[in-house]
């Protein structure tokens, strides 16, 4: 996803900002899929019963929850950011939907093999997109089609155009507060694809432009204003969840709220901060980079989703231990760690299988029957 003009050393603060993300990704799942009960998202904490250990778990989560949540949008503002000066990526869209199309059938296919599910469910595996088995995979692979039209399209616009543009899909998509302007309506809550071309075009805008206040953006001031803005929603957040004597975990965060602004915030500090790439920490971090979707393609498989938090770890009985929080980390780092080397397993066999030629073959086959079509038009 990375543009070749750009130097090194700006190349490893998106490659690390990556890699942040997908644990905050892992982070996000243990929570979210960790603590749902049955068929509600909502965890009660009854404030007088509770032990002091529990409503601290409670708060952590919660606190958790908001930071990890910003992971979605500032890998859509990644993409937009570099997507906005691309040409069409076709062969990029393949190689991507072979590397989903193998984890969907091999993950539901293992699953057959032990009796889990029917073999039906292969049937679901091998159409990805329209079963919807990834939706950030679904949207975000819709908005690199969209790319190069999108980036036409800024391209030939003034500034003061595109500033009205993200203007008006702000107010179409952002949920500020209670549903305020438009809440669900346009945005779904950041689920829709919609919601992935506002964020596109703001990261577009970003590199184009940048912001007027981002110069004055540093370390310090980031994380001032990162932890000034976390205070306010989570205060908030927790008044408006408090019932009488009881408090309620809602562990469902909309990626349009007040997210949106923390992502934004987050991306900018990120894009800023500078790295040493001699620095042989960052040297490690730059080899995993290539692998970190394939954490989230591993990891979030309905069906290994299910049995990763449902059966195997179940978060939820630990709510009421002091190492809940020192135990997520863990979990969720071992997690990644694992995901990382299957997917370098991966990345072999496909090299063994020659998946790059049928990618380019595949790639060309599309392109000729796209403008034969062309010429009926």
């Amino acid at each position: 996803m990375l543009n070749k003009n750009l130097n090194k050393t700006r190349q490893a603060n998106f490659e690390i900002m990556r890699i942040v993300l997908m644990m905050f990704v892992v982070i996000c799942h243990f929570v979210v899929h960790g603590f749902v009960f049955y068929d509600t998202a909502k965890i009660e904490v009854n404030i007088s019963d509770s032990s002091l250990v529990e409503l601290f778990n409670y708060l952590s989560l919660n606190f958790v929850l908001i930071i990890s949540a910003v992971a979605v949008n500032c890998f859509v503002l990644v993409g937009g950011y570099f997507l906005i000066k691309s040409s069409a990526r076709w062969r990029k869209v393949i190689q991507i939907f072979f590397q989903v199309l193998f984890y969907s059938v091999s993950l539901s296919l293992l699953f057959v093999l032990f009796g889990r599910v029917s073999p039906a469910y292969l049937l679901k595996a091998v159409t990805p997109i329209k079963s919807n088995i990834y939706w950030f995979f679904t949207n975000y692979i819709a908005m690199m089609l969209l790319a190069p039209f999108l980036s036409n399209l800024i391209g030939r616009i003034e500034k003061g155009s595109y500033q009205t543009l993200l203007i008006i899909l702000f107010l179409l998509n952002v949920n500020l507060l209670f549903d305020i302007p438009y809440g669900s309506v346009f945005g779904n809550n950041g689920y829709s694809l919609f919601w992935f071309v506002f964020l596109f075009l703001v990261g577009g805008y970003i590199r184009l432009y940048g912001f007027y206040f981002e110069s004055k953006i540093n370390r310090a001031s980031s994380f001032f204003l990162l932890a000034l803005m976390f205070l306010i929603y989570f205060v908030a957040k927790s008044l408006i969840a408090n019932k009488g004597n009881s408090l309620f975990f809602n562990n469902y965060v909309p990626y349009n709220g007040f997210t949106f602004f923390v992502s934004v915030v987050f991306f900018l500090w990120m894009k800023n901060t500078h790295f040493n790439i001699e620095n042989i920490g960052v040297k490690y971090l730059l080899k995993i980079s290539p692998y970190v979707f394939g954490v989230y393609l591993i990891h979030d498989h309905p069906l290994i989703r299910d049995f990763l938090w449902h059966e195997l770890i179940v978060p939820s009985q630990y709510m009421n231990t002091w190492y809940l929080i020192p135990l997520m980390l863990f979990i969720c780092f071992i997690i990644f760690i694992i995901c990382i080397f299957v997917d370098i397993v991966r990345e072999y066999l496909f090299m063994f299988l020659k998946i790059d030629s049928l990618t380019d073959s595949i790639h060309l086959g599309i392109r000729k029957i796209v403008e034969n079509v062309k010429k009926y038009l």
